[in-house]
């Protein structure tokens, strides 16, 4: 092994000696024998420029392909930036075609728009897309939540402070409505911030909207302490009022991580 690491550090160094300098007299009568003194003695040299030539080959390969990368990132990103550059100017009712209205609270939008990235929308907008003028449609959507909603139709993006009030508001109407994104962003907000306190009500809620993403994310902070569980402040109000069965679910699916 001694031998074998001295040819090593000779071949990868360019070292002036020759690997037939580096075997002991036993080593270079086995190697006679085999036909390879030669080879040895003329040096590492040409074996470490060939090996240089082709790092540097692939060395060249991965700069070209990490500068085609950077390239992509800056024109995708010049394509976010113009994509979700929004004038609210544009929410006027001078330059909209129709009127969103939820619990007496009335935003402004364009039929294209909310058509064009939502299914649902476009369903309930069928008899009224060549219809002239403005028109208006109710939304089942929480009202306090009905600009953020509509605010992510133009951006692509909702801001903290808007996901930190209605983060389960937004996830019931992007469900309600198909957009998936925005159901996504809702989930993996409440996903990240849910706590053993709220871990129950999470639950429920992760239950009810059929979602993995929130439902792992309070599997994975109980199963830590199962047996705290009975000692959380909504345990008792879940067991003995609100839904016992939840907490059936909730201890099946523990169960199977511990085990």
């Amino acid at each position: 092994m001694a031998t074998m690491r001295r040819l090593s550090q000779g071949y990868i160094t360019g070292s002036a000696v020759s690997q037939w300098d580096q075997l002991c007299p036993k080593c270079q009568t086995i190697v006679k024998e085999q036909g390879y003194e030669t080879e040895l003695k003329s040096g590492p040299s040409f074996q470490v420029q060939v090996v240089r030539l082709e790092m540097e080959k692939k060395l060249k390969l991965v700069e070209d392909r990490l500068h085609e990368r950077e390239e992509s990132e800056r024109a995708l990103q010049e394509q976010i930036i113009f994509l979700s550059t929004w004038d609210p100017v544009v929410m006027s009712p001078g330059y909209t075609d129709i009127i969103l209205q939820s619990g007496g609270h009335i935003v402004n939008a364009h039929r294209a728009v909310l058509a064009a990235k939502s299914d649902v929308i476009l369903k309930l907008m069928k008899g009224n897309l060549d219809q002239l003028g403005t028109v208006s449609m109710e939304l089942h959507i929480f009202p306090e939540a009905l600009d953020a909603f509509v605010r992510y139709f133009y951006t692509g993006h909702i801001s903290h402070r808007d996901l930190k009030r209605y983060a389960t508001k937004l996830l019931t109407a992007a469900k309600r409505y198909g957009v998936r994104s925005l159901q996504l962003v809702a989930e993996r907000y409440i996903a990240k911030h849910v706590s053993k306190e709220t871990a129950l009500s999470t639950w429920e809620l992760g239950t009810d909207h059929n979602s993995e993403i929130i439902k792992e994310s309070v599997l994975q902070i109980l199963v830590k302490d199962v047996q705290d569980i009975p000692k959380l402040g909504e345990y008792r109000m879940y067991r003995c009022q609100k839904d016992p069965e939840l907490l059936v679910g909730l201890f099946e699916n523990l169960l199977g991580r511990v085990t």
